[in-house]
């Protein structure tokens, strides 16, 4: 779902034979970079259309499991329509939603992005059943520490993006490859929502993938451990060895034995997917995921950022074509109330009694 500008260029370029240009949904113009227009304008705008598209494919599916949803949330068509159509197929399909999002720069250029990621991300919890979340500060990072970007004189900026693009995909890859590939110990998308989210309410993945790069050396399968587990692997800036595991698990490719696994970190403990094909131009890799309290911080940071623009009302008229007052305030309610709870349960290992006792988050069924 982009402008025309962005999907002509995919179908011109190598990769176009993979795509059903029929499956492609495009405008001459996005969501103005305003979540709200994305969301209440656009959406209602088009559902329909996009509904038809999705249904199509569905019954062309013999076995569906999941819906993957990729969007970015600094601009408004992939924060505003993006939340419109994943809470659409909440409404209209049970099938497990994952969703993978990007979480634009603190420096980011769209001026109001620090608006559009923080309603969308109220969405995004509210009807994923699990979010993979990922920011573009933690990639450039790992492009940093890998000493692959670019020299500072040759400011090749389109080639840092297809760097970072290529470890988002690369994790993608890997934690949908036992879908694709046979192993002693496949796990699903199901899987992973049942094992790894103790309460649906906290339902964020931190991920970290080794190598990252395929110009990165692995010395050993045990190297790749102390590797993942690094907070310069992660794909967000957080080092999950500051906030309480609530659940974890490790994806492996490559011809590696159960063994391996255990020694390294407690099977008890963990999630274990153990996938036979190895990835492109390495022996073997592994996919971290963890759901961690560190995530707080993340959320943490999208509030201030929000906060930082919403308290001198900067360009907030844009967004009150389509919201009222109450409206955004209830956004920030429940922000607040997400900080907390990872908070508490991060104080004292289990969620608070306000969360048990609220009547409503109706989507969690408690």
């Amino acid at each position: 779902l982009r402008t025309h500008g962005v999907t002509n260029e995919i179908m011109k370029g190598n990769i176009a034979s993979y795509f059903n240009e029929f499956n492609i949904f495009t405008q001459q113009s996005g969501a103005g970079n305003n979540w709200s227009q994305g969301y209440m304008y656009y959406g209602k705008m088009y559902e329909n259309a996009i509904d038809n598209i999705v249904r199509r494919n569905i019954e062309k599916c013999d076995s569906l499991q999941s819906f993957y949803i990729t969007s970015s949330l600094g601009g408004g068509t992939g924060s505003g329509l993006g939340s419109y159509i994943l809470e659409m197929l909440s409404d209209n399909y049970e099938y497990i939603k994952f969703s993978n999002c990007v979480f634009p720069s603190a420096c980011d250029d769209v001026i109001t992005s620090p608006y559009n990621s923080f309603f969308a991300l109220t969405k995004i919890h509210e009807f994923s059943n699990c979010v993979l979340p990922v920011s573009n500060d933690a990639l450039l990072n790992i492009l940093n520490n890998k000493k692959v970007k670019e020299n500072e004189n040759n400011k090749n900026f389109r080639n840092d993006y297809s760097k970072m693009n290529n470890i988002v995909a690369n994790v993608i890859v890997n934690l949908t490859s036992s879908m694709r590939f046979e192993g002693l110990l496949n796990v699903d998308i199901n899987e992973i929502c049942t094992n790894l989210i103790p309460y649906p309410f906290f339902n964020f993945m931190l991920s970290s993938l080794s190598p990252c790069v395929e110009t990165e050396a692995i010395r050993t399968f045990d190297h790749l451990f102390k590797n993942v587990l690094n907070h310069n692997n992660q794909m967000l800036i957080a080092n999950p060895k500051d906030g309480l595991c609530l659940s974890m698990a490790f994806l492996v490719r490559g011809n590696i034995n159960i063994s391996d696994v255990t020694k390294n970190y407690n099977q008890d403990a963990t999630k274990i997917g153990l996938c036979n094909v190895p990835p492109l131009n390495q022996p073997y890799s592994l996919l971290c995921l963890i759901n961690s309290c560190e995530i707080r911080n993340t959320f943490l940071q999208i509030l201030e950022r929000f906060n930082k623009l919403f308290k001198r009302k900067a360009h907030l008229h844009h967004y009150l074509e389509y919201l009222t007052m109450d409206d955004i305030l209830e956004f920030k309610e429940k922000i607040q109330n997400l900080i907390f709870e990872y908070s508490y349960i991060q104080k004292n290992s289990f969620c608070s009694p306000k969360f048990l006792n609220k009547k409503n988050y109706k989507h969690i069924g408690i």
